[in-house]
């Protein structure tokens, strides 16, 4: 079946004008990423001290964390305070090689995701108005709605699975994540300080 006719990037929609889709965009990417923040920051800092106390291996916090991102495009796992929770458990370098690694693997699991499914886990995986949606900004802004979209839950995983269902070019895809995922793990580790 063609991507089209799956409600993909590929399908045809009137596009968002600038104005309305610019503060979207940005009241959109400033919720997501702050509200969790302040809302949940002290309970995660003392969970994370709590659970630091213990002395759990870096390696296998690193381990839950990536799992938890990459399974992100199936489950309803709160990536944002997975995020901030490795931020703030494993900090520094080591911290954003490991949010890097897990945004990275949930991105290639979505696109693989993506290219297998059929009609009926895609109908379950991706709502008629998510696809939608997506395809708006993609009509608008091309491939780098995926750097765009990387930061916004649910949409960052939307836009894998339709990028993989529109077979989208495999290495233009991994560059734009690149840049996308580089960009995310920075402004978690800034965010927890």
């Amino acid at each position: 079946m063609q991507a089209s006719q799956r409600d993909g990037f590929a399908a045809s929609s009137k596009p968002l004008s600038t104005g309305w889709f610019y503060t979207l965009l940005i009241g959109h990417l400033i919720a997501i990423v702050l509200i969790p923040f302040f809302l949940f920051e002290a309970a995660i800092t003392s969970w994370g001290q709590g659970f630091l106390d213990s002395e759990p291996a870096t390696w296998l916090v690193a381990v839950l964390v990536v799992a938890a991102l990459t399974f992100d495009v199936l489950l309803p796992i709160p990536a944002s305070l997975v995020s901030l929770a490795a931020a703030v458990l494993i900090g520094g370098v080591a911290g954003w090689t490991v949010l890097f690694a897990g945004l990275m693997c949930s991105s290639l699991f979505g696109y693989w995701v993506g290219m297998v499914a059929d009609d009926v886990l895609l109908d379950r995986l991706v709502s008629r108005r998510n696809k939608k949606r997506m395809h708006l900004m993609r009509t608008r802004w091309g491939h780098a709605t995926i750097i765009l979209m990387r930061p916004v839950p649910v949409m960052a995983e939307v836009t894998a699975i339709l990028a993989g269902v529109d077979r989208v070019n495999f290495p233009v895809y991994c560059v734009l994540c690149l840049v996308a995922n580089a960009g995310v793990a920075t402004i978690y580790l800034t965010l927890a300080g």
